[in-house]
């Protein structure tokens, strides 16, 4: 058998250069020039110089044995034909159509080389039969003729009609070139079947081998159906479809090239196992049109998953949302879900997001993963159906314990969700935009109840009035959120609960903090302590402390109240920062407290370094009342600022003293008073230039002396100048 494959594809390489040199002479005789007799076609042997004619096609083939040759047809014919192993010959159509016999397939090819040219047609008219078949071991080349079912009765997917089947059906090796059509209106049997309907039937399990290389197919409910043990590459050609989608592949496809075109899902693609249905699918290139404006491709009904697909760099597929890279491998997806399932446990991945994406809920579950998404620009909006656990499916994100999680460089929104980031894993947020818009009250952007979450780059976090932004909380079995604010804007609300962890190093919060716990059960983290710190950073609302919470403000401005009710545990430090106010129960762990009233805002400033930082942007109008001071702390404050000493020590004002109880207005400090120059000391007897000398005498008429002085002289002159003239 394997002799015979070999003595095959060789002889395929003759015919092939036989063809392209001239050296089987083959004449072209129309049908209306047949034999009168009644001859359907002519042979002849390659080595032959003479045609021979036969009543049938079939002896015309048999004529040749396994000599290579040529086979012609002088007419029409309703025949249906074998090709036998040993015949290695072309098939000339000439212009002629061949139809089956009834019942029969029209052209069965078993032959290791057999080629077709020229015009022509090859239909069948008999259901469940093929115009074309290549059987197991067989190697056919279709480079002309059209291939129908002119008959084709099938209506749906549901519905045969009585009279439906393939065109062409390969179960050995084909190229087909262009000039070839294929066509049929049919809805219920696929155009050209590449492979097995029925895998279990190929006792060989070799691949069904088939290479377009160019032509025209159209119809059938998938145009071209790549099914079980199908090799498939496409390097050209033109695909339409109007019923399902102009390619389905099961098991293993390449795209090089060719227009596809389908009212539906152009590809459908489906994997069933990983021997003959692996739903392997690699584009290289091509163009894709989808006419009702759905996704290009799509996951084959019926199928265990979408399958590995890999596009080339450089192509957008529409339907294609998502690009998973592991392992220096990239395969693509249609759904968050299916992205998201091939990242097993222990893997690390990048998953890129390719457009716009809409789709429902997405659970991260397993262990000691690490995704990355990419979303490169794009806006992902989740909607229904959402995730979360069972009885409580209100999150578009679930993060599960154990795994590590980024966000980056896009948008997260969601207008369903209840909660939009439910986490539990360690996440983190860097530069990307968050919102949620669902209407109502009591939701969260992103909820933290175990691990870490970061939120950095820029990101922001966006809710709508009476939600919070971001929450950090324990229950059950959990360890409790422990979230860091970075470079980021939160706007909304903060909730730090039940043993939860929150602490702002900088950006900007744009709403109040709520630092409490509460009982909503029988939960044992009722008893934890939650932990809110501030470091740096702009909190524009209130923060509020009650119920074990425990705030610490060691920077940064809160433009709010800070208070605290003690009761229950409750506690609030602060060593320093910039405040609207300072409830009467917070403990101020810092030497030096002022407040600074300036155009009608007043401020309450913890540290001495804090309070001189808010000194260098007031207004020459600004009040200064110092409240706590350690002695001789020393303020810089601009001219013209009040400065009220209540502290009950001694501090400097731009290095004048100001004693407890006093008040002064600030003079320019000394640095920034004029200065002598070095440089001019040796100038003017010892005197800086400019410098007034020791007067020791009257001074005050020097001018009038100077004047009469020089009349004088110039008197003197003219009286010389006179007598000399008097004299000549």
């Amino acid at each position: 058998m394997k002799a015979r494959k070999i003595a095959g594809t060789v002889l395929a390489v003759l015919t092939a250069v036989f063809m392209s040199v001239g050296a089987v002479n083959v004449q072209t005789v129309s049908a209306a020039d047949a034999d009168p007799a009644g001859s359907v076609a002519r042979a002849k042997a390659s080595t032959e110089s003479v045609w021979e004619e036969y009543p049938t096609v079939q002896a015309a083939i048999d004529s040749l044995g396994e000599n290579t040759g040529a086979v012609e047809l002088l007419a029409n014919v309703t025949e249906s034909i074998v090709i036998p192993e040993e015949a290695i010959f072309t098939l000339n159509l000439n212009g002629c159509n061949i139809t089956n016999a009834e019942g029969q397939d029209t052209i069965t090819n078993k032959s290791v080389s057999f080629t077709v040219i020229g015009s022509g047609t090859v239909d069948n008219v008999s259901h469940g039969k093929a115009a074309f078949v290549n059987e197991p071991g067989a190697f056919a080349m279709l480079q002309g003729g059209t291939y129908t079912r002119s008959e084709e009765n099938g209506s749906s997917a549901e519905e045969s009609g009585g009279n439906s089947y393939y065109n062409i059906v390969n179960h050995g090796r084909m190229t087909i070139f262009d000039g070839v059509t294929v066509m049929q209106t049919g809805a219920f049997s696929s155009l050209l079947e590449n492979g097995w309907y029925n895998g279990a039937q190929n006792v060989s399990k070799e691949e069904s081998v088939l290479t377009i290389a160019g032509g025209t197919f159209s119809g059938g409910l998938n145009t071209i159906k790549n099914d079980d043990y199908g090799s498939l590459t496409i390097n050209g050609g033109s695909f339409t479809n109007v019923a399902q989608a102009a390619l389905l592949n099961w098991n293993k496809a390449e795209i090089n090239g060719g227009t596809f075109e389908a009212g539906e899902n152009v590809i459908l693609n489906g994997k069933l196992d990983d021997e003959m249905d692996r739903g392997e699918l690699t584009i290289n290139g091509g163009k894709f049109t989808s006419t009702s404006g759905n996704a290009v491709i799509a996951q084959m009904g019926g199928s265990s998953s979408i399958g590995e697909i890999v596009v080339a760099e450089g192509i957008k597929i529409p339907g294609l949302y998502f690009a998973v890279t592991k392992d220096g491998k990239t395969l693509n997806y249609t759904t968050a879900v299916d992205a998201v399932a091939s990242v097993g446990d222990g893997e690390s991945a990048v998953v890129t997001l390719l457009d716009n994406y809409d789709g429902g809920g997405v659970k991260v579950e397993g262990t000691g993963k690490d995704i990355t998404f990419d979303l490169a620009g794009y806006t992902w909006t989740i909607g229904t159906p959402l995730v979360g656990s069972a009885g409580t499916e209100t999150n578009a994100f679930q993060l599960l314990k154990d795994n590590t999680v980024t966000f980056g460089n896009g948008v997260i929104t969601s207008d369903e969700a209840k909660i939009l980031i439910q986490n539990y894993c360690n996440l983190t947020l860097d530069g990307v935009d968050v919102s949620l818009t669902t209407p109502g009250t009591g939701m969260y952007a992103v909820s933290s109840n175990n691990g870490s979450t970061v939120v950095k780059g820029g990101s922001t976090i966006t809710v709508n009035d009476g939600n919070y932004a971001m929450d950090s909380f324990t229950f059950g079995d959990y360890d409790g959120g422990n979230v860091f604010i970075e470079d980021a804007v939160i706007n909304g609300d903060l909730e730090i609960a039940n043993g939860g962890k929150m602490t702002v190093d900088g950006g900007t919060v744009n709403g109040n903090v709520k630092v409490y716990n509460y009982d909503y059960g029988e939960d044992e983290n009722v008893d934890e302590q939650s932990f809110f710190t501030v470091n740096s950073g702009l909190v524009n609302g209130n923060v509020a402390t009650s119920e074990k919470g425990q705030t610490s403000i060691a920077g940064g401005e809160v433009t709010g109240a800070v208070t605290v009710n003690i009761e229950n545990g409750a506690a609030a430090t602060i060593a320093g920062g910039v405040f609207g106010s300072i409830g009467e129960n917070v403990t101020i762990d810092a030497a030096e407290v002022a407040t600074i009233t300036d155009k009608g805002v007043t401020k309450t400033v913890v540290g001495l370094g804090n309070i001189n930082q808010v000194l260098e942007t007031v207004s020459e109008n600004a009040v200064v009342t110092v409240q706590e001071a350690s002695e001789g702390a020393a303020l810089e404050a601009p001219a013209g600022v009040t400065v009220k000493n209540e502290s009950g020590a001694a501090i400097k004002v731009n290095g004048e003293d100001l004693k407890a109880g006093s008040e002064a207005v600030a003079k320019a400090p000394e640095s920034e008073k004029p200065q002598t120059d070095p440089a001019d000391k040796d100038k003017n007897n010892g005197k800086a230039e400019g410098a007034k000398a020791v007067q020791t005498g009257d001074s005050s008429n020097v001018m009038l002396w100077v004047v009469l002085a020089v009349a004088a002289v110039a008197a003197g002159f003219v009286i010389l100048y006179l007598k000399r003239r008097h004299k000549k």
